[in-house]
């Protein structure tokens, strides 16, 4: 090990989840001989991705250790990390459960100000939606190339079977002012507003839905921070820029 870097722990844990009524897996990476109070990052996979990702596609457990940190990458399916209508109550079951289960296995940091949640498309809207949903919990949020405008996602005839599945026949209609809808959630917080992180590359197909959140988000009183790299919707893009993500969260 290179001086000044702790030996990590990488581990995939099978648990119970009362959510979902089944037994659930999440990785996690977390730093060994800790004196605990460890300070840990909720990290989300996208659409077409598992909780694998992460940790094959990135340095994301370098980034840990580097950072003294603990990183949680639970599966999150298709379900953009909501209870879903038809299907499983994914959101429950990350919020609670699986957060239960990594405290009650290590020593991790139940403070606000030591809880953070990261992810990339799909998984930068789970990541501002718990955030701002939790903000006693979670006190800063990184989305990377994220769908930041539900309600425009929800006119793509291209997901329709899924966003059917998670919000309801009726989610054209039910989406725009609900709580799932981030617009809706940072107009309408309730408590100390969490530390926010957006970037997105100037060829990805969501940057459209990045500016409309920046604008959005800009005068709602939020300690955040917006950036264009040039880049695409790929690994390349997320493993360079999640590293400058959480060190605006951490405060580095």
């Amino acid at each position: 090990f290179r001086k000044g870097l702790k030996s990590m722990a990488f581990l995939t844990c099978h648990t119970g989840s009362a959510s979902l009524g089944r037994s659930f897996c999440y990785n996690i990476v977390v730093p060994e001989n800790s004196d605990g109070d460890i300070p840990t990052v909720l990290l989300l996979h996208g659409l077409s991705d598992d909780y694998t990702q992460w940790e094959r596609m990135t340095p994301i457990e370098r980034y840990a250790n580097e950072r003294g940190i603990a990183v949680i990458m639970p599966d999150g399916a298709r379900s953009f990390y909501t209870d879903m209508k038809y299907g499983d109550a994914y959101y429950s079951s990350i919020v609670c459960d699986v957060m239960r289960s990594a405290r009650s296995l290590f020593p991790l940091s139940v403070k606000r100000e030591k809880n953070f949640t990261a992810g990339l498309s799909m998984g930068g809207y789970g990541a501002l939606k718990i955030a701002l949903k939790n903000p006693d919990v979670f006190s800063g949020a990184i989305s990377l190339s994220g769908v930041l405008n539900i309600a425009k996602s929800a006119e793509d005839v291209t997901w329709d079977r899924d966003f059917t599945l998670i919000w309801g026949e009726d989610y054209k209609n039910a989406l725009p002012g609900s709580e799932d809808d981030l617009f809706y959630l940072t107009d309408n917080i309730k408590g100390e507003k969490p530390r926010i992180f957006i970037s997105c590359g100037d060829c990805d197909f969501m940057l459209g839905q990045n500016r409309d959140f920046r604008e959005h988000i800009k005068d709602a009183g939020f300690d955040f921070r917006y950036e264009e790299h040039p880049g695409n919707h790929n690994w390349m893009y997320w493993a360079e820029h999640i590293a400058v993500g959480l060190d605006f969260i951490l405060g580095r």
